[in-house]
């Protein structure tokens, strides 16, 4: 009984303590973070309300998420694909890729399915957010 017990409260206090983690962490990625690279410039900022407004060359998110790279093969704005984004949990990052607009524009015809969700590993702190996936990493550095 014991044992039960007191695996119950590891299992509560860690869930406690990753719901810290992920509200921290929701507080930390708001705000606008720029990637420094020689001509791929891209800039991300992240809303209040889940909104993921990218400006820039996209091409090199394009390891971690495809709506990067399908924005880059197209050539489009980044604004023609709206995101949306989610911390699902620590160190973790969701970005819902809404491809409705430019489906329809291509294709003529409302589509029925047209929205993708990916997830990449982020690592975050107060000046930095790194976002990697498999082996590949880009770190941004906060915008001021």
């Amino acid at each position: 009984m014991r044992l039960l017990l007191s695996s119950i409260t590891c299992a509560v206090l860690l869930a406690v303590s990753a719901s810290a983690q992920e509200d921290k962490n929701a507080g930390l990625i708001l705000g606008k973070w720029e990637a420094p690279a020689d001509k791929d410039k891209v800039t991300l900022e992240f809303t209040k309300d889940g909104r993921l407004l990218l400006t820039g060359n996209p091409r090199p998110l394009g390891f971690a998420f495809r709506f990067a790279k399908v924005l880059d093969d197209f050539r489009a704005t980044p604004g023609s694909i709206p995101l949306t984004y989610k911390l699902p949990r620590a160190n973790k990052l969701e970005i819902e890729a809404d491809f409705t607009k430019l489906l329809k524009g291509l294709a003529g015809k409302e589509p029925k399915n047209a929205k993708a969700r990916e997830v990449a590993d982020i690592s975050l702190s107060e000046d930095e957010l790194t976002i990697s996936k498999d082996k590949e990493r880009l770190t941004f550095k906060r915008v001021k």
